[in-house]
């Protein structure tokens, strides 16, 4: 586990792709959770420069960013299913579509908006199987939602987790999306993530095991609209 703020030019190898979606290596700000059963306080980051906010998305262009939880683990866990993912994205290419899985409602941007968000979260390995995922609007800059976040406790009932808000201040011409992720501000480049990983052992009567947990943020900067397949 990297303890403190950093850049890293590549994301974790272990979460290179999140369910069917395409993901192309990004650039990743670890924040400062140490891998260890209890969760430490996280010590204080260096902040970034701010960014020079803009007042609308320019035109033809969407901001696309991604919230993601990943739960993957090793030996006896419990075993948890989810489903499913309602959109694809490649970020090679620029694509976004509805899937199957999206009941035939349309990817849609309307006048005003400065982009899309999308959610969701994945598990595999002894962790369980299946991924989940959807798309919100982005109203609206700023704009304040929730993640998820391992406490870093576990039980035979699966991992420990709660909510964290996450803000996003504000989004600069080139792309950079300024944020407020559970009180820590950090400022996203195009490609970059904000990751935290907690590394959590169950041991019980009726388990033993251990979770890899992640929580990241992903600014994927300015879209092409043109290039959302709003049908599946």
């Amino acid at each position: 586990m990297l303890c403190g703020l950093c850049l890293l030019s590549a994301c974790d190898a272990a979460n290179p792709t999140l369910g069917p979606f395409i993901v192309t290596p990004a650039a990743s700000i670890e924040s400062s959770m140490p891998s260890v059963t209890v969760v430490a306080e996280s010590p204080t980051s260096t902040p970034a420069p701010p960014i020079t906010a803009i007042t609308k998305a320019p035109d033809g262009r969407y901001l696309f960013i991604e919230i993601w939880y990943d739960a993957s683990g090793s030996g006896n866990l419990p075993r948890l299913m989810i489903d499913f993912p309602t959109y694809a994205f490649d970020s090679a290419k620029g694509t976004l579509s509805a899937t199957q899985y999206s009941r035939g409602r349309p990817i849609a941007l309307r006048p005003g908006d400065w982009g899309l968000l999308g959610t969701g979260s994945r598990r595999i390995g002894s962790a369980g199987s299946g991924s989940g995922s959807g798309l919100e609007r982005l109203t609206s800059l700023p704009f304040s939602t929730n993640m998820t976040l391992a406490t870093g406790q576990a039980s035979d009932s699966g991992e420990a987790t709660q909510k964290a808000v996450v803000k996003f201040v504000g989004a600069s011409s080139d792309g950079k999306v300024e944020a407020l992720i559970d009180g820590e501000r950090v400022v996203l480049a195009p490609g970059v993530r904000w990751q935290r990983k907690v590394s959590v052992a169950l041991l019980t009567a009726s388990h033993d095991g251990r979770y890899e947990l992640t929580s990241s943020v992903t600014n994927y900067g300015w879209l092409e609209q043109a290039k959302i397949q709003s049908n599946p």
